[in-house]
């Protein structure tokens, strides 16, 4: 191809694909396989004593990778049509297979599941069987199947009881193999996203808004939003209890407008992902789930869908009552956050957002949050 002198066929697939993945909506994926082909190609040239910046590309290639480099996707409606020299394949090249996995993996990362999610059934439209044993494609498939069942259940209104008070709705209803009612809480606070992120990643200052919490620690760091922790419980006249969870951030803004931070007991054996868990004395109190749904209406603004299923395991009291009490802490948790993270200038919440060690997470937290306003304005 006169195009590209020089070039082999599977780097003129490469561009092809970084043109394909950018048309789908795969802005980053396309940059970083676009780049990629591109330094190729130019250490390809330098061997024949020539240069990328030597070669005269015609208008439409270089509006395509303008777009690309720019990762303003905003434009493509307007970019030229691809000629059939060059056209977008629909299959993935061989020898990019490693590097969308890599892409993906990175997705899955940063956070991004629906992102990482849409850009692995893009392939596998033609590429069924592409990594289907490689074991963060699976972590990623469980946890994306597991937020995806949660969002379907908070849309359902089916057999949902009502108690709406205020500013703060609480639903209920029983769900098929639990004893506990699954409660579903409602409101838009005038808190910042990351504000209400930063009052249920600081493990340790639980006891400072969950209810008859007394102790919170973290088990293991996984990676940046993946983690194991404890919380002890003591409730008056009745033996303590904890629970043992795994929990794990999914940033779902480009694709659901949300973030979304799922839950639940992870102790039924004594390790989980590789971790040893720890042996704690007092009785083992089971989260079926726990899951937060944020969607950030302004920089100061959250809407905040919160659904639960605790079992305390207190078989001497009917579950009934159990129900009940439940009901009536959903609703004053919800107060107490809201006061709490209306404003943390000078708590010790400011300390761990500025702090050394957390840094990164806070700052990764902000620039999606910025990135997310921005696209809605």
């Amino acid at each position: 191809m006169d195009l590209f002198p020089n070039c082999p066929k599977e780097t003129i697939e490469n561009f092809s694909y970084s043109f394909h993945l950018f048309a789908t909506g795969h802005t980053q994926p396309a940059y970083e396989l676009f780049t990629q082909t591109e330094s190729q190609y130019s250490a390809i040239l330098s061997k024949t004593s020539r240069a990328l910046s030597d070669l005269t590309f015609p208008d439409w290639f270089s509006l395509w990778r303008e777009a690309i480099i720019s990762k303003n996707h905003s434009v493509l409606p307007s970019l030229p049509a691809l000629p059939d020299l060059f056209p977008v394949i629909q299959t993935l090249p061989t020898n990019s297979v490693e590097q969308v996995l890599t892409q993906i993996v990175s997705l899955y990362n940063d956070d991004k599941l629906g992102e990482a999610i849409e850009l692995l059934r893009k392939i596998r439209e033609k590429e069924h069987k592409l990594f289907n044993d490689h074991q963060s494609i699976l972590e990623l498939e469980s946890e994306y199947d597991e937020i995806s069942s949660v969002m379907k259940l908070v849309k359902d209104s089916t057999g949902w009881i009502s108690e709406c008070s205020g500013d703060i709705s609480v639903k209920y209803k029983a769900l098929e193999g639990t004893r506990t009612y699954s409660m579903l809480t409602e409101a838009v606070l005038d808190v910042p996203l990351k504000n209400y992120i930063t009052m249920l990643y600081e493990v340790d200052l639980y006891p400072k808004w969950i209810p008859f919490c007394t102790k919170g620690y973290c088990v293991a760091n996984i990676s940046r939003s993946r983690r194991i922790i404890v919380q002890e419980y003591n409730v008056r006249f009745t033996p303590k209890r904890h629970t043992c969870m795994y929990g794990f951030g999914a940033n779902l803004l480009s694709t659901e407008g949300c973030v979304a931070i799922y839950a639940k007991s992870c102790d039924q054996k004594a390790h989980f992902k590789g971790i040893t868990l720890p042996k704690i004395s007092s009785t083992r109190a089971q989260v079926n789930m726990l899951v937060c749904i944020l969607r950030p209406i302004n920089e100061s603004r959250v809407s905040i869908q919160m659904l639960t299923n605790f079992d305390p395991n207190m078989y001497y009291l009917p579950y009934s009552i159990l129900n009940f009490f439940t009901r009536k802490l959903a609703k004053g948790m919800f107060k107490k956050v809201a006061k709490l993270a209306a404003n943390f200038k000078g708590s010790v919440y400011e300390q761990r957002i500025n702090s050394e060690a957390s840094r990164d997470f806070y700052e990764h937290i902000a620039r999606s949050e910025e990135e997310y306003l921005r696209s809605t304005l």
